[in-house]
């Protein structure tokens, strides 16, 4: 039966289980089909978008069954828009399948047995915790800037006016940017705009970061633990795994501002 599959063939699928990234795995005989925005549990009406040598793409058409792990977006552009991918599971099952993601990677593709996968730690907030983020830009309607992020095919853009993962004060970052772009009738110069929580665009060529009682100073262009919500956690975390001795020597490779090695 999957031998003779084209594109636009219709299919029922089980969804079984999340594949990295977010797409739903089920079968079509004997053969994956991946597919955006199916959650485990849900039985589906499947279109087949890509046929694949080992594998299959294809995309919801209607759900006969919802899964019980599955819920309402917050954000209304979720479905087009590609900046995040789970927020069509409620937040214990997002954690659950990151787990199980994380234990199948090591379990699959690093060949451990019985991976020593401890629980995952959530987030008290699992919105408006990030603290940076990078939006693109285009020409809008009428001389106005579009700014947002890709969508799911990564080649079109989404116009975003409020984004449900980054803290409110990128939201007003953005949005006085592009007022400043319309008052000016001038576009960035930059393709790719960079903002952090409680700056203006480009306010200055470095942004400080508290963590605990140190002090961070970080490059515009640099790189920080997203998820400020968690930061002081994931300190606490590296430092009781690491457990350095007075005569220690730690080499902190890649370690941006120096979070894990000051401490």
């Amino acid at each position: 039966m999957t031998e003779t599959l084209s594109a636009g063939d219709e299919a029922i699928v089980e969804i079984e289980g999340l594949a990295y990234g977010g797409n739903g795995v089920g079968r079509i005989g004997r053969r994956v089909v991946f597919t955006p925005y199916a959650a485990p549990g849900d039985r589906a009406v499947v279109v087949i978008r890509d046929v694949r040598r080992t594998y299959l793409v294809g995309d919801i058409k209607e759900i006969i069954v919802p899964s019980a792990e599955r819920t309402q977006p917050r954000c209304p552009l979720f479905y087009r828009c590609g900046g995040c991918s789970y927020q069509h599971l409620n937040y214990a099952a997002q954690c659950e399948w990151k787990e199980r993601q994380v234990r199948d990677s090591l379990t699959r593709i690093g060949g451990m047995v019985n991976p020593p996968v401890e629980s995952l730690i959530p987030s008290p907030e699992p919105y408006r915790y990030r603290g940076k983020a990078e939006y693109h830009w285009a020409p809008g309607d009428g001389g106005a800037l579009s700014m947002g992020f890709l969508d799911v095919s990564g080649r079109a853009l989404i116009d975003v006016v409020s984004c449900h993962i980054v803290r409110e004060s990128i939201d007003e970052a953005v949005f006085s940017l592009r007022e400043r772009c319309r008052i000016d009738d001038a576009a960035p110069r930059d393709r790719r705009l960079i903002f952090w929580s409680g700056y203006s665009y480009r306010e200055s060529h470095f942004i400080e970061r508290q963590v605990k009682e140190k002090t961070f100073r970080v490059p515009y262009s640099g790189f920080f633990q997203a998820n400020l919500v968690l930061a002081e956690r994931l300190v606490d975390e590296v430092m009781a795994l690491a457990a350095p001795g007075p005569s220690d020597t730690v080499l902190d490779c890649y370690c941006g501002a120096g979070l894990f090695s000051l401490f």
